[in-house]
């Protein structure tokens, strides 16, 4: 006789995990597949207009009009530092004190504009 946990199949089940990383997720949009909580389609290009509405919103109150008022978190020039793919992922998982707004109350594309409005400082 053959013990359970012997027998095919027996045992704990086997899980896979798969995430869609940073680097793929550029492939993944323009292939129109959602790779974002609530995404329903492709981002489209920033749209920097939307990005300073949702800035003075929720942005301005720390980082200032022109982006220098948090002392050793300006983001005056930020485009030469980063490139809107970072600024994009930094807005979306940021470190403290920032708080984190995604995916709510910004989704993705909330996201791409304020990136958009921000690489003008």
């Amino acid at each position: 006789m053959v013990a359970p946990a012997e027998k095919p199949g027996a045992g704990p089940p086997t899980v896979v995990i798969m995430a869609v990383t940073d680097a793929v997720r550029p492939a993944v949009r323009h292939a129109g597949i959602a790779s974002e909580p609530g995404a329903q389609a492709a981002l489209k290009p920033g749209d920097a207009a939307h990005g300073k509405a949702l800035y003075l919103q929720s942005c301005v109150a720390c980082h200032g009009a022109d982006g220098t008022a948090l002392a050793g978190h300006s983001i005056k020039d930020i485009k030469a530092r980063i490139d809107a793919m970072q600024l994009s992922a930094w807005i979306k998982t940021p470190k403290p004190p920032m708080p984190k707004l995604f995916p709510s109350p910004y989704g993705a594309q909330d996201v791409v504009d304020i990136a958009a409005y921000a690489e003008g400082f």
